[in-house]
């Protein structure tokens, strides 16, 4: 499904270019994958990034997210899908536009130990808009989660790396849970993301 093609979006420089590029490219192959990612989350909403406010640059990344709210996925936690650049991203966000923040970073407080015990490759990161995480260790959790109670435009969010791309790059959906392969360690990351959406509680529990 996703190829080598689709990250050469990013190379064109113009707005126009890129976007075209990613509704073209990009777009439907979210729309395609939605309703395998959906069934395998019971996500009921889906929402493919518009990237709207773009009027002058280019977006440096786009992404199709996963929740329970057809009005939006900005106010509720939410999984996201999406590219870079030079990677593939799969992500459980909470952004700084989340309602009732200091409620949910209480709830996010009580998974933090069951979520650092997560496999090596999951990482945690305040800013979703930025390519920089750290490991997903009990200390820097909550070094992230002070930072989200306190800082209005903090997010919080972890996701794995196992799909950083290095070389040729090549996926293919399936229609199982893990519906997105390309190594074994890409295949344990995202049983172990489905353990952080569910086993943990952070699924759709942290929904008001």
């Amino acid at each position: 499904m996703f190829n080598d093609r689709d990250f050469e979006v990013f190379e064109d420089p113009t707005l126009a270019g890129r976007m075209g590029g990613i509704k073209s490219e990009i777009d439907p192959k979210f729309e395609a994958i939605a309703p395998l990612i959906s069934d395998w989350l019971g996500a009921s909403a889906t929402h493919i990034a518009q990237h709207l406010r773009r009027h002058k640059n280019p977006p440096m990344n786009t992404w199709i997210a996963f929740n329970e709210q057809f009005r939006g996925y900005k106010m509720t936690p939410h999984l996201m899908l999406g590219f870079w650049d030079d990677r593939l991203f799969v992500w459980l966000a909470c952004l700084a536009e989340a309602s009732q923040r200091q409620w949910l970073a209480s709830q996010l407080e009580t998974q933090l130990p069951e979520l650092a015990t997560l496999d090596a490759a999951f990482q945690v990161s305040g800013n979703h808009m930025a390519k920089a995480s750290a490991p997903l260790t009990l200390a820097n959790s909550e070094v992230v989660l002070a930072r989200y109670r306190q800082i209005k435009q903090a997010d919080f969010w972890w996701a794995g790396s196992g799909f950083v791309v290095s070389q040729s790059f090549k996926m293919r959906a399936h229609s199982k849970p893990n519906c997105i392969k390309r190594s074994a360690r890409s295949n344990h990351f995202m049983r172990s993301f489905k353990v952080a959406s569910r086993k943990a509680s952070v699924n759709w529990l942290l929904t008001a």
